[in-house]
């Protein structure tokens, strides 16, 4: 399985705890709901955040055909190399099981 399909899974179960939240649970599931948001919701900004990195590399890609744009991009994409493992890194220790 994939991490993108991981990635995507994790996102949808947050927003339908979102949006189960936004219904009237009874007490007990409320709190069920709430704290497994809490608990994923760190890793959602994660994942969002990783495929900001990734969106810009792609973009910062693009630019390197621009002799303008070159010397910029190439800049921004020294630091995405570093940034986005580091991210991915990031996401995948968040994922381990709690001890």
């Amino acid at each position: 399985m994939s991490l993108n399909l991981n990635f995507d899974r994790i996102i949808a179960r947050a927003d339908e705890l979102r949006s189960m939240l936004g219904e009237a649970l009874s007490g007990e599931a409320y709190v069920k709901a709430s704290k497994e948001l809490a608990e994923i919701d760190p890793i959602v900004s994660r994942i969002d955040e990783l495929r900001a990195a990734e969106q810009q590399a792609e973009d910062a890609e693009a630019m390197l055909d621009d002799p303008d744009m070159r010397d910029l991009a190439e800049e921004e994409l020294r630091e995405l190399k570093v940034k986005i493992p580091a991210l991915q890194m990031a996401i995948r220790l968040a994922l381990l099981p709690k001890d």
